[in-house]
Protein backbone atom coordinates (compact mmCIF):
# COMPACT_ATOMS: atom_id res chain seq x y z
CA UNK A 1 0.00 0.00 0.00
CA UNK A 2 2.58 2.17 -1.28
CA UNK A 3 -0.03 5.13 -1.72
CA UNK A 4 -1.40 4.70 1.95
CA UNK A 5 1.98 4.70 3.10
CA UNK A 6 2.97 8.17 1.42
CA UNK A 7 -0.34 9.99 2.60
CA UNK A 8 0.21 8.74 6.15
CA UNK A 9 3.85 9.86 5.78
CA UNK A 10 2.02 13.81 4.20
CA UNK A 11 -0.31 13.77 7.19
CA UNK A 12 2.17 13.30 9.58
CA UNK A 13 4.50 16.01 8.44
CA UNK A 14 1.41 18.58 8.40
CA UNK A 15 0.72 18.03 11.84
CA UNK A 16 4.51 17.45 13.12
CA UNK A 17 5.44 20.57 11.30
CA UNK A 18 2.35 23.01 11.16
CA UNK A 19 -0.25 21.40 13.53
CA UNK A 20 -3.40 21.18 11.18
CA UNK A 21 -5.20 23.94 9.92
CA UNK A 22 -8.60 24.68 11.00
CA UNK A 23 -9.79 25.35 7.79
CA UNK A 24 -8.48 22.37 6.35
CA UNK A 25 -10.67 20.93 3.54
CA UNK A 26 -13.58 23.80 4.19
CA UNK A 27 -14.14 24.28 0.55
CA UNK A 28 -15.26 20.79 -0.07
CA UNK A 29 -16.25 19.11 3.25
CA UNK A 30 -18.89 19.68 5.95
CA UNK A 31 -15.97 18.86 8.43
CA UNK A 32 -13.13 20.73 7.86
CA UNK A 33 -9.58 20.23 9.16
CA UNK A 34 -7.65 17.32 10.00
CA UNK A 35 -10.60 15.36 11.79
CA UNK A 36 -11.65 13.09 9.19
CA UNK A 37 -8.18 12.08 8.14
CA UNK A 38 -7.17 11.03 12.16
CA UNK A 39 -10.46 9.23 12.06
CA UNK A 40 -9.70 7.76 8.34
CA UNK A 41 -5.96 6.32 10.31
CA UNK A 42 -7.68 5.29 13.51
CA UNK A 43 -11.26 3.92 12.24
CA UNK A 44 -10.48 2.16 8.63
CA UNK A 45 -6.56 1.62 8.74
CA UNK A 46 -5.51 0.93 12.08
CA UNK A 47 -8.18 -1.93 12.75
CA UNK A 48 -8.41 -3.39 9.25
CA UNK A 49 -3.95 -2.84 9.04
CA UNK A 50 -3.68 -5.22 12.78
CA UNK A 51 -6.42 -7.45 11.46
CA UNK A 52 -8.97 -6.44 14.90
CA UNK A 53 -12.09 -4.89 12.76
CA UNK A 54 -15.13 -6.79 13.44
CA UNK A 55 -17.17 -8.01 10.12
CA UNK A 56 -14.51 -6.35 8.14
CA UNK A 57 -11.91 -8.35 6.38
CA UNK A 58 -8.66 -7.49 7.26
CA UNK A 59 -6.22 -5.91 4.62
CA UNK A 60 -4.05 -8.77 2.65
CA UNK A 61 -0.65 -8.01 2.51
CA UNK A 62 2.34 -9.75 0.77
CA UNK A 63 4.77 -9.37 3.29
CA UNK A 64 5.21 -9.16 7.28
CA UNK A 65 7.31 -6.33 6.11
CA UNK A 66 4.81 -4.64 4.43
CA UNK A 67 2.28 -5.04 7.30
CA UNK A 68 4.85 -3.58 9.67
CA UNK A 69 5.58 -0.50 7.25
CA UNK A 70 1.51 0.46 7.01
CA UNK A 71 1.15 -0.40 10.89
CA UNK A 72 4.34 2.17 11.95
CA UNK A 73 3.22 5.02 9.55
CA UNK A 74 -0.41 5.03 11.34
CA UNK A 75 0.86 5.04 14.50
CA UNK A 76 3.21 7.83 13.57
CA UNK A 77 0.37 9.80 12.88
CA UNK A 78 -1.40 8.99 16.14
CA UNK A 79 1.94 10.20 17.79
CA UNK A 80 1.59 13.01 16.50
CA UNK A 81 -2.11 14.06 16.76
CA UNK A 82 -1.12 13.42 20.65
CA UNK A 83 2.10 15.31 20.78
CA UNK A 84 0.83 18.12 19.12
CA UNK A 85 -2.46 18.12 17.37
CA UNK A 86 -5.16 21.02 19.28
CA UNK A 87 -8.04 18.99 18.80
CA UNK A 88 -11.26 21.78 17.64
CA UNK A 89 -14.07 22.21 20.16
CA UNK A 90 -17.13 20.55 19.75
CA UNK A 91 -20.25 21.81 17.25
CA UNK A 92 -22.30 22.45 20.19
CA UNK A 93 -24.29 19.23 19.38
CA UNK A 94 -24.95 20.80 15.77
CA UNK A 95 -26.67 17.55 13.54
CA UNK A 96 -25.30 16.54 9.74
CA UNK A 97 -28.83 18.31 8.69
CA UNK A 98 -28.44 21.39 10.74
CA UNK A 99 -24.54 21.83 9.13
CA UNK A 100 -26.04 21.09 5.49
CA UNK A 101 -28.76 23.89 6.36
CA UNK A 102 -26.14 26.81 7.23
CA UNK A 103 -24.13 26.02 3.65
Amino acid sequence: YPATEGFLYLLTTLIKVAGCPSDLGSHWRLRPGCSPYIEYVTDFILPRASGTARHVKPLPFLTVADEGRLTSRALEVVEAVLVRYVVPLALDRATLSELRESN
